[in-house]
């Protein structure tokens, strides 16, 4: 498991920086009505991918044998979907248009329509990397396309200056990534009618994903509608590089730990005792620095956002700093996913996401009615909040493991950390003053850091070790150092997870 971190640590580090120089350019260059006008393109796109989506990638790394037989079935499922998703979105464009009254959000769903289709014909053999942890090719494969299609998009955000920009921009990236998985991954398999067992397999399994995709989808999307419409695309727009800057954190963490975390989980699924080692060792981890990472990025917000993207973006702050409380509930919730998908225990996660579910929609559309954008973010984190406790809730009533002394240990016991670093920080403020956004910038973020590592230091030592080891061990990748054994079907009392 070293390595394979090690190869993830790196490859979603350089990734995320990627992003992070590209996004305040293209924010500088474009205004917040063309985030907003795709925005609203992009929750149709979504919900029917979401409603479409079975986990095959997941069954893919999570079944205990694989061969080209599964593999031609699952890729002619995936290009199945990717067929529908296109042509119901063609479908569904005039009338979605005429509903917002914005010919400009009907003509870039008709072309942003296609990206699914692109999108599917990527090569499975990726998955089956994923699947063994190895994680070299990936990470070249992912830092290469990630490098071009910033490229591409920089440059035709320069020549546009326009939603358009952003639009041509998508397609450009998934063929991009399609043609690049052929070159590193090959093509072993044809996408080829699946078997009656296969299929079954599919859809037995995969209710439980399409619950979870799709409450992910009214959990992420739903309060884009609710801006965009009630509000208009320019809010939409602010708001949209809020959550985009607040979910980097959570992107970078599960990069990190959650792509090597569900393999592993799923090699030691029958062990009680080494699913609950791993949960003290990857699951503990990713809690603490989900902490710490939105409690620097709620604190930076003001000076990051003035220096970053400018005076145009100032309306962003304030959002930003709402939902990191959405960061933390939401980042916490999906650390917990590789325990359950690997496990087999999906329906805990799936009934976490229909409680977030439930209570999303009709706080968002409440609280944006009565604050406007800031009730959005309020409305969100209460959702999150309340998923992940039900998901704790049903993790301990499962007894997948003895999680009561984890849970309290790994999770309970961070969730004060963040008090001493804000409250120092504050104090820092009042006898610390620059004359400039650039450097109060630079000195709040020195200032945070220090506090961060000192805390660490003092409080969750245990936390700081375990990622070292992780990382940095020479030793055998500790997954494949398990007992082969089969993860195969499984047991009738989790039938259909």
């Amino acid at each position: 498991m070293g390595t394979s971190l090690r190869y993830l640590s790196v490859l979603t580090l350089f990734l995320y920086l990627v992003r992070f120089v590209k996004q305040p350019i293209v924010a500088r260059l474009l205004s917040p009505s063309d985030f907003g006008i795709l925005g609203l393109a992009m929750v149709v796109l979504l919900a029917l991918s979401n409603l479409t989506s079975i986990g095959i990638q997941q069954i893919i790394i999570q079944r205990g044998e694989v061969d080209d037989d599964f593999m031609s079935s699952a890729w002619f499922f995936l290009v199945l979907r990717g067929i529908a998703i296109t042509a119901l979105t063609v479908a569904v464009t005039p009338v979605y248009g005429h509903f917002f009254d914005d010919p400009l959000v009907e003509r870039v769903l008709y072309v942003v329509a296609f990206v699914p289709l692109i999108r599917s014909f990527v090569s499975p053999n990726i998955y089956l990397s994923e699947r063994q942890i190895r994680f070299g090719r990936i990470a070249v494969y992912q830092s290469v396309s990630q490098v071009v299609s910033a490229l591409v998009v920089l440059t035709l955000a320069f020549a546009f200056r326009n939603v358009w920009a952003l639009v041509i921009g998508m397609l450009a990236t998934e063929l991009i990534l399609v043609a690049l998985s052929y070159l590193f991954f090959g093509v072993s398999v044809r996408p080829r009618l699946p078997s009656l067992d296969h299929a079954r397999e599919f859809l037995s399994i995969g209710k439980f994903f399409t619950i979870i995709a799709f409450g992910s989808f009214i959990t992420t999307q739903v309060d884009n509608l609710i801006i965009g419409g009630y509000l208009g695309t320019a809010e939409l727009g602010f708001y949209l590089i809020a959550f985009t800057l607040i979910s980097f954190p959570n992107q970078i963490l599960q990069g990190t730990f959650n792509r090597v975390a569900l393999p592993a989980f799923s090699r030691v699924q029958n062990s009680p005792t080494q699913i609950g080692t791993y949960f003290a060792r990857i699951t503990g981890a990713q809690v603490t620095f989900t902490l710490m990472a939105f409690t620097a990025v709620g604190l930076l917000a003001d000076p990051f956002i003035r220096v970053v993207y400018g005076s145009e973006w100032i309306p962003s702050i304030v959002l930003l700093q709402t939902l990191t409380v959405v960061g933390i509930a939401r980042g916490m919730s999906v650390s917990l996913a590789p325990l359950l998908v690997g496990t087999g225990w999906v329906r805990v996660d799936a009934l976490g996401k229909v409680v977030e579910t439930m209570l999303f929609v009709p706080l968002v559309w409440l609280l944006v009615v009565r604050y406007g954008a800031i009730g959005a973010a309020i409305g969100s984190g209460l959702a999150y909040s309340c998923g992940f406790a039900a998901r704790l809730a049903y993790l301990h009533r499962a007894a997948v493991f003895d999680s009561g002394p984890l849970i309290l240990r790994h999770v309970g016991g961070s969730l004060l950390l963040p008090l001493p670093v804000i409250g120092l920080t504050l104090l820092a403020r009042i006898y610390i003053t620059t004359p400039s956004a650039v450097l109060n910038l630079i000195t709040g973020t020195s200032v945070v850091l220090i506090l961060q590592v000192l805390v660490l230091l003092m409080f969750r030592r245990d936390v700081l070790r375990e990622s070292v080891q992780l990382v940095f061990s020479k030793s055998t990748s500790s997954a494949h150092a398990l007992s082969d054994r089969s993860t195969g079907p499984l047991p009738a009392s989790h039938e259909g997870k």
